[in-house]
């Protein structure tokens, strides 16, 4: 009987003894499952110096009747851009930032006033990211580059003109790598006076995109 009991109460020990770490197993997957929810994970800032940038961009523009310019005219764009964030934040006051170095290449450039006319461009571009840190940047732009056209724009022009460019926008950090942005610009485009027809011309553009910093 002794036997017997000892056995019985060393059964109920293990019983107890399991209970006791399943319970309190389950009560640590319960809290932790509440700390997730109630603490979200910080996304942080994906521009820093030194990250290379690859992206992708598509936009739209269309032309207005100012400084001489050809109006009804417009443009849509596609591509990509590649370059790197080349500073530490740095700038007097709120233009302190991280200035961006790209390559801006638009293998889909389709312009059209009355019939469409397809081409390319490729722009090389600064951009400085205000608001060091956070996961809201607004930021300036400006660059130059070319537009290469199967067709003369302007007509009777050139096919092959300069596009400088302006503008501003706003980008929203979606992982500790990823960007999405979206951007107001006035883009030009012109042979800069070397023909004696060069009336240009002037758009806004808009333009959405997203950009990985590795």
């Amino acid at each position: 009987r002794s036997s017997i009991t000892m056995k019985i109460r060393t059964v109920l020990a293990l019983v107890l003894c399991t209970g006791y770490f399943v319970n309190n197993d389950i009560a640590y997957s319960a809290e932790k499952k509440d700390h997730a929810t109630t603490e979200p994970i910080s996304i942080g800032d994906p521009i820093q110096k030194g990250r290379t940038v690859w992206g992708l961009r598509a936009g739209y523009g269309v032309a207005h009747e100012i400084a001489y310019s050809s109006p009804d005219h417009q443009f849509l764009a596609l591509g990509g851009r590649f370059g790197g964030v080349v500073t530490q934040p740095r700038g007097p006051g709120f233009l302190k930032g991280n200035l961006e170095l790209t390559l801006e290449v638009l293998p889909v450039f389709v312009h059209y006033d009355d019939d469409p006319d397809y081409g390319a461009s490729f722009t090389l571009l600064l951009r400085q990211y205000l608001s060091p840190g956070s996961r809201w940047r607004p930021f300036l732009s400006i660059g130059a580059g070319a537009f290469m056209s199967l067709d003369r724009v302007p007509e009777a022009t050139s096919r092959v003109n300069l596009t400088p460019l302006g503008g501003f926008g706003l980008s929203m950090a979606h992982s500790q790598r990823t960007i999405f942005t979206v951007e107001y610009g006035y883009h030009h485009i012109s042979i800069a006076n070397t023909v004696e027809l060069n009336p240009g011309i002037n758009s806004s553009s808009f333009h959405f995109g997203v950009s990985m910093f590795l």
